[in-house]
């Protein structure tokens, strides 16, 4: 009898399936009850075909709310023709010595460790059943998949213990981020330099390699914290070019050519962000030294390429202060030429994923061109810069704006110097960098935390000194 009708041991998150095609089930199905037979349990219980016919079968999931105690019965004979079925609670397997969280073997299929390139389809809120070695991060990819990363947020259903093993319940939000720790620094006083240093600990810079031409006036960007790009040069005869040199971030080297714009330029300003940079208007290339363009263009990040149009922006200018917060891109001051010159204190900002035209954000706390700009996700800074031309012209303080709102800036602290332009910015969305200064010139580095209003402090010093450096940011090795 025992061998007929077995007890059973059912785990959650199991599926099991029991064929009922024999012909005698067609007048004595195959039941299951919770209750001792008073009624028919149906949770998450699926009959295929018909009991008692060729090919039927019935499966059974059991859920994680499921009791503790089932019972299988026959429809016509009821519990004296069945047995127990019993769903033990998990034993959750505790980290490890090295801290590892590992699958609980209750679970076999789940038996599964995150590590560093597993793929998880699916789309971003997605709840996962799953075992977690170190935090199981991910990022969303191309296709749609997920792979683990260190920038993803990982979160834990309220319900469930995080701690280990089984039943555990995690909600991965996919975030591609667009910063890094590593900034490089396209030179202008020594324009072949490419230096570089790590934004989380003060020191100077080092090389990282050499770039061909002279690149100088120029804009650099980063994109998902894997390239930086410089581009918006201007050569030795003062002509510009369309071209654009990139370095990949994490390993050091010369530049090499990633594409052309679509138009030449000279003082764009580049924005990063994970899947596109934003180049901001230069000298329009068909009128020398006339500041009047308002042409957007951009770089996809996905291959490398030539650029594209994006749109225009709300007043033509040029030498403008860039940066992105992951989601937009802005654009603050600049300056065009008509006799003796305009210079603006006009901000747009752009969505980086939509192409168009950009849009009135508001007003910088100055009026001006020729400085820097870095951004997190949660605050924009702008810093430096001339009102007239020259150093005397120059400010020491730094702006900062909430990210999402419009309205004009807030002070957040001063420079060190108060004289000078040329400035450039680097953040890993905390920590920003202040880049070298023109007239006078100065290799040195500066930085702020940006969450905390403040005056810059000394970060170190560059290879060799000037501003107008094209300054990025992305992940290091």
């Amino acid at each position: 009898m025992a061998t007929n009708r077995p007890k059973l041991t059912f785990l959650r998150g199991g599926t099991y399936t029991f064929d009922v095609s024999a012909p005698l089930l067609a007048t004595h199905p195959f039941k299951f009850t919770a209750d001792s037979g008073a009624t028919e349990y149906t949770t998450g219980v699926t009959l295929t075909g018909t009991q008692g016919q060729a090919g039927a079968s019935l499966s059974i999931t059991v859920s994680d709310s499921a009791p503790n105690n089932l019972n299988y019965y026959c429809g016509d004979h009821g519990l004296s023709k069945g047995n127990h079925i019993m769903i033990p609670d998990p034993v959750p397997i505790p980290p490890d010595s090295d801290g590892d969280f590992v699958a609980s073997p209750f679970r076999s299929h789940l038996n599964v460790t995150a590590a560093a390139g597993t793929l998880y389809t699916g789309s971003a809120g997605t709840v996962y059943y799953m075992a977690v070695d170190e935090g199981v991060p991910a990022v969303n990819d191309s296709d749609g998949t997920f792979f683990t990363d260190s920038a993803i947020t990982v979160t834990t259903d309220s319900d469930y213990q995080y701690g280990g093993g089984h039943d555990l319940v995690f909600n991965i939000e996919a975030t591609t981020y667009w910063y890094g720790n590593r900034a490089v620094s396209f030179g202008f006083q020594s324009p072949s330099d490419i230096q570089y240093f790590d934004i989380t600990t003060p020191g100077n810079a080092s090389q990282f390699g050499d770039i061909t031409g002279v690149y100088s006036y120029s804009a650099g960007a980063a994109g998902n914290s894997q390239y930086a790009v410089v581009a918006g040069n201007k050569d030795d005869d003062n002509s510009m070019t369309a071209d654009c040199q990139y370095v990949t971030v994490s390993t050091l080297g010369n530049a090499q050519n990633w594409g052309d714009l679509v138009v030449r330029t000279r003082e764009p300003a580049g924005a990063q962000h994970a899947t596109r940079i934003i180049w901001f208007p230069g000298t329009d290339p068909s009128l020398t030294y006339v500041y009047n363009n308002d042409r957007i263009q951009y770089l996809d990040l996905a291959s490398q390429g030539n650029g594209a149009d994006f749109g225009n922006t709300t007043v033509p200018r040029a030498a403008a202060s860039a940066c992105g917060d992951g989601t937009r891109a802005y654009m603050a001051n600049g300056y065009s030429w008509s006799g003796s010159g305009t210079r603006y204190n006009t901000i747009d900002v752009v969505t980086v994923d939509n192409i168009g035209n950009s849009t009135d954000f508001g007003d910088a706390g100055r009026t001006g061109n020729s400085g820097g700009a870095l951004g997190t996700d949660s605050r924009w800074l702008t810093f430096g810069g001339t009102s007239n031309g020259s150093s005397n012209g120059g400010t020491s303080t730094i702006h900062y704006y909430p990210v999402g709102a419009t309205g004009t800036s807030a002070v957040f602290g001063y420079q060190l110097s108060s004289t000078g332009y040329g400035q450039r910015g680097v953040s890993n969305n905390s920590r920003g960098v202040i880049v070298g200064q023109t007239d006078p010139n100065t290799d040195v580095l500066q930085y702020i935390e940006v969450a905390t209003l403040g005056n810059a402090v000394d970060f170190g010093d560059m290879i060799a000194a000037g501003g107008n450096k094209v300054s990025s940011s992305g992940s290091a090795a």
